[in-house]
């Protein structure tokens, strides 16, 4: 969008405050927007699908976006498959989209010397996969104990679908999404607990949540790890934070973050107008970054208007 200069249309996700997560988007969302920029019905669908490569290799998985009618998607093949870090695979389907005018487009943004490290371990992904289709099962069975056990530890929560009112979407079986505001602590304090005692590496910390992510490499001394980390927590602050637990969970359940967005920069010209200003100077300016609340601000990004 920064490099052509097109005007996006954004579709509001279901928001859940007590998580402070977008959840996912309705159907009749996405065709409410179809039919507002759309005057015609052959419009490709182009899906992100970077953490949803491993999709197609077990029926517990979500449904692939391919599956579900998408003409293009990019897949992160690193992420939860075995290639090595920034490789990917760029799929298509159907006759809408034309490969030869793709790969001319990619030939303007790749480089015209490719990293053959990479490219071979694509490959070799791939003959993983096409050797063994129950390759999953083991990692699966791993994420459904390390649920099982987690649910039974007081003070942690467990995100799932119902926080959404989404019963008609799915939901990645190997990410594991918890909570610590029971406990009297925040996500990041309890991110910090977990790596300093033991090293335990969240693939996401968000306001209100940890969100840990199992793969082919996952071991079940990994998750015994994982849920003496939790324990600990539990353990630790769940009868000593008792008293202030309330206090940190009153939260204003009203507050809807994507309530009254609009769109006051398009993306590239948000990308030339962005400058460094002081905090005094920022007042009355859009926002150009996101600002991490939980160390001290000395000056916020911002650009003018």
């Amino acid at each position: 969008m920064v490099l052509t200069g097109v005007i996006p249309k954004y579709i509001m996700p279901v928001y859940n405050s007590d998580w402070d997560i977008a959840g996912g988007v309705s159907v009749s969302e996405v065709q409410r927007a179809v039919k507002e920029i759309c005057h015609r019905l052959c419009t490709p669908v182009i899906a992100d699908e970077a953490h949803g490569a491993h999709f197609r290799f077990n029926k517990t998985f979500p449904r692939s976006a391919l599956e579900q009618g998408a003409d293009l998607t990019v897949q992160f093949t690193h992420k939860v498959l075995s290639s090595l870090t920034q490789s990917l695979m760029l799929h298509l389907s159907g006759d809408l989209v034309d490969p030869a005018q793709v790969s001319k487009c990619l030939q303007l943004l790749q480089s015209t010397s490719p990293n053959y490290l990479l490219l071979a371990s694509l490959d070799a992904a791939r003959a993983q996969l096409a050797d063994e289709m129950s390759i999953f099962d083991k990692t699966v069975n791993l994420a459904i104990k390390a649920r099982k056990l987690i649910r039974e530890i007081p003070g942690i929560t467990l995100l799932d679908l119902s926080y959404f009112g989404l019963n008609s979407f799915e939901m990645d079986p190997l990410r594991i999404t918890i909570g610590t505001s029971r406990l009297g602590l925040s996500d990041h304090v309890s991110n910090n607990i977990l790596y300093e005692n033991y090293k335990i590496i969240p693939v996401l910390v968000g306001t209100r949540s940890l969100t840990f992510a199992l793969n082919l490499g996952t071991r079940y001394m990994d998750v015994e790890r994982l849920i003496l980390g939790v324990k600990h927590l539990s353990n630790k602050f769940f009868h000593e934070n008792s008293r202030i637990i309330s206090i940190c969970n009153a939260r204003d359940s009203s507050f809807e973050p994507f309530e009254s967005s609009q769109m006051e920069l398009t993306p590239r010209d948000e990308f030339f107008a962005k400058r460094r200003v002081s905090t005094a100077d920022s007042i009355g300016k859009i926002c150009g970054d996101r600002i991490n609340l939980h160390i001290s601000i000395w000056h916020s990004i911002a650009y003018s208007r």
